[in-house]
């Protein structure tokens, strides 16, 4: 027989087997779960991974279908670099000529200096015409000019911008004596301060009555004028722009 102390051993060892089997029994589940969730991760990664490669695919092979019938773009060649080119401005003296009036007032003489002022530094390019009236227009107060004596109707009178003929005078017998052709009129009466002697070349102008002074530029290359009217005298230079390469 059993004593009773073997008895409740034997019972401790049964008692322990059976918690032991019931903690087994537990775990059971729980692992199978855990199995389950990794599986149902792993498949859902691949499946992932798999749909966005056969999604990649189907685009591309979609993109390479659309751009079948248009031809591979070449990239851009890079433009070369141009080169700096320096040229030189040189100015050479075509003309000079110089008309005088001792007997010029002083509103004529202002009347003079304004429209030397108009067109001193002017340019003209190669072909390009001068026109008097376009360029200095009519002689007005708001522009400065005052009254001096004038030439019209074969008469001398009063009027405003007297004087404004001799600058155009000037003008016309430097472009002359630079070898270009010039469209001119002379005054209804000898003008006092023109001398054909010493290479004048008379240009009246007005505004009123549209007697133009113009000219073109038939040369190669730019030209430039540098008027001054001081003292009753006015004197002209007309230059020749040319650029060298340095």
């Amino acid at each position: 027989m059993r004593t009773r102390k073997e008895w409740k051993r034997e019972m401790k060892q049964q008692e322990k087997c059976r918690r032991r089997q019931e903690k087994q029994e537990f775990r059971k589940p729980k692992k199978r779960l855990k199995k389950i969730a990794i599986c149902l991760l792993l498949f859902s990664m691949s499946f992932f991974f798999l749909r966005q490669k056969l999604l990649a695919g189907y685009t591309q092979e979609e993109h390479v279908v659309e751009n079948k019938p248009t031809e591979p773009v070449k990239p851009k060649k890079s433009a070369a670099k141009k080169k700096k080119v320096n040229l030189q401005k040189e100015k050479i003296l075509l003309a000079k000529h110089t008309i005088r009036n001792p007997n010029s007032g002083a509103n004529r003489n202002e009347n003079m200096r304004i429209a030397a002022e108009i067109i001193n530094g002017l340019v003209l390019g190669p072909g390009e015409w001068f026109s008097w009236l376009e360029i200095v227009g009519d002689t007005t107060p708001e522009k400065g000019f005052l009254e001096a004596p004038v030439i019209y109707g074969r008469k001398v009178s009063s009027g405003l911008g007297g004087g404004v003929c001799q600058v155009s005078s000037a003008i016309n017998s430097a472009v002359i004596a630079a070898g270009l052709e010039t469209r001119a009129q002379k005054h209804s009466l000898p003008s006092s301060y023109i001398h054909t002697e010493l290479g004048d070349h008379e240009a009246t102008v007005s505004f009123d009555s549209k007697i133009d002074f113009s000219f073109v530029n038939t040369l190669e290359n730019p030209i430039m004028f540098h008027v001054i009217a001081k003292g009753g005298d006015v004197t002209v230079k007309v230059f020749e722009i040319r650029y060298q390469k340095v």
